[in-house]
């Protein structure tokens, strides 16, 4: 028996760290058996989403065949998980097990996995470039969604189930932010990936910063709107290496949410470079970006961090936040809508417009027992998923498709846009009164030029407040350059006619936008 459990413990760390010559596979199989009855698989609350949305049942939806996992676990040094959407089995083995693995008659391709790891910068920094009183902070993290207009009527996520991936959830439940979650059996699964058993709420604090960033309250203290919702809450994410195979915990997750009843799923994670090459953010390489993919098309909202690479050399985003038909969060400053700096920008490699929505990146999060000042897209990202939540439990006939539209409508900028903020930050009075809230009464008044130059001047601006964005774009409507800039006087904004030849010039303020053919 010792000898048995060193071996398995040899195993365990030649798969981890490498120690022998096999590697990491996907099996991929040909069949399925069809005879498992899927209304006893999933979850009810997965089979009314499905329902809801008309989204029947497929062949992607049944489990990957026990016998064909046992005919090669039989071969391979060891498993690790099965995918339903890929048909696949992950496994560990050596290059002579690979070759029987290949002769099996229902193997239908097998694949090599590069799992190679590197260490990673932690987001979390209670240093703030900013400055701004932690009550600024926390007041605007609401208030620049509107979202006290959701509290005042009531509408807090009820009935909305929400899969928080992360990499690890320390003290969730010894916070006093989500006590309300732990005693009112809010949180209904919690499962560790990578140790393949229960959450047992350590490893990492920053999943329990972002569940705060969706539903955290204590008393009349406000961290995220969505306090009514359910949660499923995945660790998936190693806290100091960040090794290929965090992509198949990702998707292992994402199709365990949907067997158990995910409307959304909040993700503040992202790979990109030394992993990725830019050109590989195309919305169809990345095993997580296809994973994402996966979920929309099942019914689920997915709303995912766009990263915080924006002031690297990388800039873009990284996977999945270049997937389509998903809601990709850039940052906002506090207490000013304009893009912080680090935020990952679009557009994705194919051209697409990423990301969709924006939020503040420079928040008051949970610190177990007191607030903890952090930044990052993570924190952006689970403040919308929140306030996408109080939209569902207000709507809940929606599809996630009509929902992902509906909320970037919502964004102060829209139908403007950029590669930082997207369409903005969402409004609760779209949802609520009908229409976007301006606090100011300022409107562009008219525009002045010459030979050289044209000026844009705004009336009734709040001055050191409101925010002119312009964007450029080339004949065919792509956007060359773009940028935001605060009103500090009532002089007009001037921009060079030399430069803009043959180009269309846009300006968005307050609700406005204008357009200039040179």
């Amino acid at each position: 028996m010792v000898l048995r459990l060193f071996f398995a413990f040899f195993l365990f760390l030649s798969a981890e760290c490498g120690f022998s010559q096999g590697g990491h596979w996907l099996i991929y199989f040909s069949g399925k058996n069809t005879s498992v009855d899927l209304y006893k698989f999933f979850d009810s609350k997965a089979i009314e989403r499905r329902q809801r949305q008309n989204i029947p049942f497929d062949i992607s939806d049944y489990p990957v065949r026990k016998d064909y996992v046992q005919d090669v676990e039989a071969i391979a040094d060891s498993i690790f998980y099965s995918f339903r959407w890929l048909n696949a089995l992950w496994v560990y083995a050596g290059e002579d097990d690979i070759a029987q693995i290949k002769e099996l008659p229902f193997v239908k391709k097998v694949e090599r996995l590069n799992t190679e790891g590197r260490i990673i910068l932690c987001e979390e920094d209670s240093a703030s470039k900013y400055f701004h009183t932690a009550a600024e902070i926390l007041k605007d993290q609401i208030s620049s969604m509107g979202g006290e207009l959701f509290i005042k009527n009531g509408y807090r996520g009820r009935g909305v189930r929400i899969a928080v991936l992360d990499a690890g959830f320390t003290k969730a439940n010894k916070s006093v932010f989500l006590k309300h979650l732990f005693d009112n059996k809010q949180i209904l699964r919690a499962y560790d990936f990578i140790r393949k058993d229960t959450i047992k709420y350590k490893h990492s604090s920053h999943g329990r910063m972002t569940l705060s960033c969706i539903a955290g309250q204590k008393g009349d203290t406000v961290i995220g709107l969505a306090t009514e919702a359910e949660f499923l809450l995945a660790r998936t994410e190693y806290n100091s290496i960040e090794p290929f195979r965090e992509e198949l915990f990702w998707m292992k997750a994402a199709e365990w949410a949907d067997r158990y009843g995910a409307d959304i799923i909040s993700s503040s994670l992202g790979y990109e470079k030394p992993r990725y090459c830019r050109k590989d953010m195309d919305g169809k390489t990345s095993y997580v970006t296809k994973a994402a993919l996966w979920a929309a098309r099942k019914g689920i909202l997915v709303v995912n961090a766009a990263g915080n690479s924006g002031d690297s050399k990388w800039r873009m985003l990284g996977a999945p936040a270049d997937a389509d038909s998903i809601i990709t969060v850039g940052g906002a400053q506090c207490c000013k809508p304009l893009a912080i700096s680090f935020t990952g920008v679009g557009p994705t490699y194919d051209g697409r417009l990423k990301p969709e929505l924006s939020a503040n990146a420079n928040v008051e999060a949970d610190g177990v027992t007191k607030l903890s000042h952090v930044y990052g897209t993570s924190f952006a990202t689970p403040l919308v998923a929140g306030f996408a939540a109080c939209v569902l439990g207000m709507h809940p006939e929606w599809k996630n498709m009509e929902l992902r539209q509906k909320l970037m409508e919502s964004g102060h900028l829209y139908p403007y846009f950029d590669y930082s903020l997207g369409y903005g930050l969402p409004q609760a009075s779209y949802f609520v009164m009908g229409r976007k809230f301006y606090l100011s009464p300022g409107r562009i008044d008219n525009v002045l030029g010459n030979d050289n130059f044209i000026g844009v001047r705004v009336i009734n601006p709040r001055i050191g407040e409101d925010v002119l964005y312009y964007r450029l774009e080339d004949g065919d409507g792509h956007i060359i350059k773009y940028g935001a800039t605060v009103i500090e006087s009532t002089m007009p904004v001037y921009f060079d006619k030399d430069y803009m030849k043959g180009k269309v010039l846009r300006v968005f303020y307050n609700g406005e936008e204008r357009a200039f053919h040179f």
